[in-house]
């Protein structure tokens, strides 16, 4: 299934650093947002992903995959939680702006957390909450204990 994807130009910088799927190809617009263009074989597989990006990026293909996912931000709507805690920094990055965008007030309304305490999320407004990850200390860890 072919997908269609518009992402803000603030979010198009953080596109363009990953390959995020094998089939992707990506197309600068003038006002600086990006399209992305990717196969998949089935929207399942990305569903989770494109929500994780909030209001930066738009479902522009297939017509069903955006109803869907329209269907589910609705859905979402309704009651909100009292704290979300994303995989990673970057999605709450994402969390942290769509909910800014729906005028929903963080950590006022709703807590978001993130995951690995990447700099880029440290100059949000307000700072995100974000859990280390001690890379050096783990890899030093799995070094000195003996492969299996």
């Amino acid at each position: 299934m072919d997908v269609e994807l518009l992402f803000t130009a603030a979010a198009a910088r953080r596109v363009r650093e990953t390959q995020w799927y094998p089939s992707q190809s990506l197309r600068a617009l003038p006002d600086g947002s990006i399209v992305m263009r990717l196969r998949v074989a089935s929207t399942t597989e990305i569903l989770l992903w494109v929500l994780g990006w909030g209001s930066a990026c738009e479902v522009v293909a297939p017509h069903e995959f955006r109803q869907q996912v329209e269907a589910d931000v609705a859905a979402m709507t309704g009651a909100l939680p009292r704290a979300i805690v994303c995989a990673n920094d970057q999605t709450a990055a994402g969390v942290m702006h769509a909910l800014a965008r729906r005028g929903i007030a963080v950590p006022g309304e709703v807590a978001v957390t993130g995951f690995d305490d990447v700099s880029v999320p440290r100059h949000l407004h307000p700072p995100l909450t974000t859990v280390r990850q001690p890379i050096r200390e783990l890899g030093a860890t799995r070094l000195r204990r003996p492969l299996l």
